[in-house]
């Protein structure tokens, strides 16, 4: 039985001697890597800090003879201190697929030559609502903001949709006023983190710009760096994940204050 097995494993190793491994396996090259890792605090209404938001993304990267396919795994964490409100976890996968022949594709939908050729143009917003207001204001200028009008007591704005760099708002306009309460917290939460999200833009195109040596970045620069390393790629992974979570934040905002959120 000994000499048997032996045989076969001699066999099996001239196969791989004589085709190469590589055939065996259709010439896949996979790598998959922790790209980056935040944590940011959760606070309730008065400010006082309850929890972590902990995200996580994962890229991995398959490469052949034809295309480069890219799976970016965002791990999102909600862990609170009490029992007092559930903790949660969100696991998204995005792929992206680029042929040899310079088309791409996000989940299957092939994108158009007009989106690639996009300018990455987020701008720096320094609005400041500290001086407008007593207490406390903030979110993203012109897309979702909240101010504390009076004690306790919030006037609250968020539109639908957003574009790309979570600049220009689309849709109808929502407004409300509310007294503090834990749907209002979660209402400034994802309105700061809309704000965070678009600085996280802002730094990583000026890094992308300055490692190129561009003056102009489009959406297919962008989209051609993600599976690359170095802080070219590292930079183009969190340019497309600020991008895509900002988005989701202002939805899950406007649904919040649309459903949830009684006006007073």
């Amino acid at each position: 039985m000994l000499k048997k097995i032996t045989s076969v494993m001699m066999v099996f190793a001239l196969i791989c001697s004589i085709f190469g491994i590589q055939n065996i396996q259709s010439a896949r090259a996979e790598s998959s890597n922790l790209v980056y890792d935040e944590k940011n605090p959760i606070l309730d209404i008065e400010g006082n800090e309850i929890g972590e938001e902990i995200e996580k993304v994962y890229r991995e990267v398959t490469k052949d003879s034809e295309e480069t396919l890219v799976k970016l795994i965002t791990i999102t964490e909600d862990k609170y201190y009490n029992d007092e409100h559930e903790n949660t976890t969100d696991r998204k996968v995005t792929e992206i697929k680029i042929t040899n022949d310079k088309k791409f594709f996000i989940d299957g939908e092939q994108l158009s030559q007009d989106f690639l050729n996009q300018p990455v143009t987020a701008t720096e917003d320094r609005a400041s609502f500290a001086k407008a207001f007593k207490g406390e204001s903030g979110g993203r200028p012109g897309v979702i903001t909240y101010d504390e009008i009076n004690d306790d007591y919030y006037y609250l704005k968020a539109f639908p949709k957003v574009n790309d760099f979570l600049e220009e708002p689309k849709g109808k306009r929502l407004t409300k006023y509310s007294k503090g309460n834990n749907n209002v917290s979660k209402f400034i939460r994802y309105a700061d983190k809309v704000e965070s999200k678009h600085a996280e833009i802002i730094d990583a195109q000026t890094t992308i710009a300055a490692a190129l040596g561009a003056a102009l970045v489009t959406w297919e620069t962008i989209l051609a760096l993600i599976p690359e390393a170095g802080v070219a790629g590292w930079n183009a992974v969190k340019f497309y994940n600020a991008s895509v979570a900002g988005k989701e934040a202002l939805e899950d905002a406007y649904d919040l204050l649309k459903n949830k959120i009684t006006p007073y």
